[in-house]
């Protein structure tokens, strides 16, 4: 209810809002209105109006995470609309790393479910992790949940041409490479490179010939 009173009149009641959202997701809160559509659709508005706002964009990623908990909920976020906002945060605060952890997070988490997965797909949410991705190539925590997301986007056919095309074999291989001690880059990445070496020809191809080969054998 506070979001929706507040939403066009402040960017703090919003974020504060979507904080108290989170604590109570967090908290195992089950009432009617956390439970409803209502409260995630109202999120959703509130990251379409401030979306110049990392805060309100940060305390938003964060409520929508802990909500998704179950497939169910992640339908749910997506059906309400609230995957486009959270790709738009993430291309529009591109350089701040806060903002991008979150977001990224927050898409590896939905695309886990179908309608979200499809979803992501349409606002182009390859797109903005592969460009997070390059933007903040030395940080280890981002490089592993931006191969998690990419990996769990590509796990329908048709979306593993989609992210080679839009670069994900060349970040994922850039990660692996720089993060070669990191378990969770590691591992992350190579389950990409498998999932996206799997079945069409150009695309296994496209994996050797930037070294992938290697990395499958020594990123396992």
């Amino acid at each position: 209810a506070a979001i929706h009173r507040h939403v066009v009149a402040g960017a703090r009641l919003t974020e504060y809002a979507c904080a108290t959202l989170a604590y109570q997701a967090r908290e195992g809160v089950t009432h009617e209105e956390l439970e409803t559509e209502k409260a995630v659709l109202e999120v959703a508005k509130g990251m379409d109006h401030h979306l110049g706002d990392m805060l309100v964009q940060r305390a938003a990623c964060s409520f929508l995470e802990t909500f998704a908990v179950s497939a169910h909920k992640r339908a749910h976020i997506a059906e309400a609309g609230a995957c486009a906002p959270v790709v738009a945060a993430c291309r529009n605060h591109e350089a701040n790393l806060d903002v991008v952890m979150d977001a990224v997070l927050l898409m590896g988490t939905l695309a886990q479910d179908g309608v979200a997965r499809q979803s992501l797909m349409d606002t182009e949410g390859p797109q903005a992790i592969v460009s997070a991705m390059r933007v903040h190539a030395g940080d280890t925590t981002l490089q592993e949940r931006g191969c998690r997301a990419l990996w769990n986007i590509a796990v329908h056919g048709p979306n593993k041409d989609r992210i080679a095309i839009e670069g994900g074999i060349s970040v994922s291989m850039v990660a692996m490479r720089r993060h070669f001690f990191h378990y969770g880059v590691l591992s992350q990445g190579v389950g990409l490179l498998r999932s996206l070496s799997a079945g069409q020809g150009n695309r296994r191809h496209e994996v050797n010939f930037q070294g992938g080969q290697y990395a499958l054998v020594w990123g396992a």
